[in-house]
């Protein structure tokens, strides 16, 4: 029942806020995933080379961009479910995933 409920919640999130959508990755506005991180990279430019940077490391999951700093946070958590348990709505932020690294 748990993971059902999961999966709704994950497709009614993923239909309302993504902004960019492949077959592995999902990324969204106005969003972090607070805590889990394994890097931080300055002088980021854009949400896309945050994306590219955490699919360049082979140990990210999850992602967080924030523009107004260029900094982008690489995450690892075990499971999609922790993921989004550290997730939260916060303006101009910008955050992603890799669904198929969990």
């Amino acid at each position: 029942m748990a993971q059902i409920s999961l999966i709704i919640s994950l497709l009614i999130f993923s239909t309302l806020f993504h902004f960019h959508y492949s077959i592995d990755l999902v990324a969204y506005e106005n969003c972090n995933f607070v805590g889990n991180d394994i890097g931080l990279l300055k002088n980021i430019y854009s949400v896309d080379n945050c994306a590219t940077l955490c699919k360049e490391q082979p140990l990210c999951t999850h992602f967080a961009w924030n523009p107004d700093a260029s900094r982008c946070y690489l995450k690892r958590t075990k499971t999609l479910k922790a993921a989004f348990d550290s997730y939260e709505q916060v303006r101009r932020l910008n955050c992603g995933m890799y669904r198929l690294r969990f």
